[in-house]
């Protein structure tokens, strides 16, 4: 697709007449990998909601893929955006390989295409030896991984929309420091496929690695948009968290390190 995946125009949010969002505007263009971080209540998550469609903009403009929001239809979003929320509740004995299999739904491209993606998102997940098992017993961190493989799946191939958007809101929360560093390293190769990623990540370190961008938001605000290396800075830290760090940089990378 030609041109950006998403745009949000002055947009502003007003949940039980409180303005959690005010005047944000924002671009996302395909094959970017954006952070989004602040503290807790600042608005990350009602971000998400209102670009995943289960919001709507009390003021402003959102366009998914050139369409304006009050267009987008339950199968458009199904097929343009997926989202990976905090928390997400099943307790049926679905398998591994079932579970992720829910992601094609959306999509009639037939079983043998269908596999084959199912497959393609396990492996990316680290998963495939784990695709017969039950995914009530899975522990979190593997739980979490097959709810990724999931909306992977669910927007897998290019063929299926013109655009594709990935909502990922903590996805490292309960993964052991070696998922996630494959998860963010899955992240990235999948969005090197043309797909835009968003993701709220309170790790500094994580974004400063593996985000292309980063977005700062403050009491509903943005007040920093950047490069994940350029934005992140003492002061930033002192107005979002009020908490004291200091930035070092790698010694064999150079890359930024953020210590408390």
């Amino acid at each position: 697709m030609a041109g950006p995946i998403l745009e949000l125009q002055q947009v502003s949010v007003t949940l039980d007449q409180v303005e959690c969002l005010r005047k944000l505007s924002l671009v996302l263009q395909p094959g970017e990998v954006t952070a989004i971080t602040g503290p807790n209540g600042a608005g990350k998550t009602t971000l998400l909601r209102l670009i995943a469609g289960e919001l709507r903009a009390s003021t402003g403009q959102v366009h998914l893929a050139g369409r304006i929001q009050s267009e987008w239809s339950l199968s458009f979003r199904a097929k343009h955006v997926a989202v990976l929320p905090q928390v997400s509740a099943l307790n049926f004995p679905f398998t591994v390989e079932e579970v992720v299999a829910l992601g094609r739904s959306p999509h009639s491209t037939g079983s043998q295409v269908d596999a084959e993606i199912v497959d393609a998102a396990l492996a990316a997940m680290d998963m495939t030896h784990l695709r017969r098992r039950l995914y009530p017993h899975l522990s979190g961190g593997e739980k979490q991984r097959t709810q990724l493989a999931r909306v992977m799946a669910q927007i897998w191939r290019r063929e299926d929309a013109p655009a594709r958007l990935l909502l990922l809101d903590e996805p490292t929360a309960s993964l052991d420091l070696g998922h996630q560093q494959q998860l963010m390293m899955a992240v990235r190769d999948f969005a090197a496929q043309g797909v835009a990623v968003l993701m709220v990540l309170h790790d500094l370190n994580l974004a400063l690695g593996f985000a292309d961008r980063l977005l700062a938001v403050h009491k509903g605000e943005l007040v920093a948009d950047g490069p994940a290396t350029q934005v992140i800075t003492s002061e930033l830290l002192q107005l979002l968290f009020g908490a004291s760090a200091e930035l070092f940089h790698h010694p064999r990378t150079g890359r930024p390190l953020v210590l408390l």
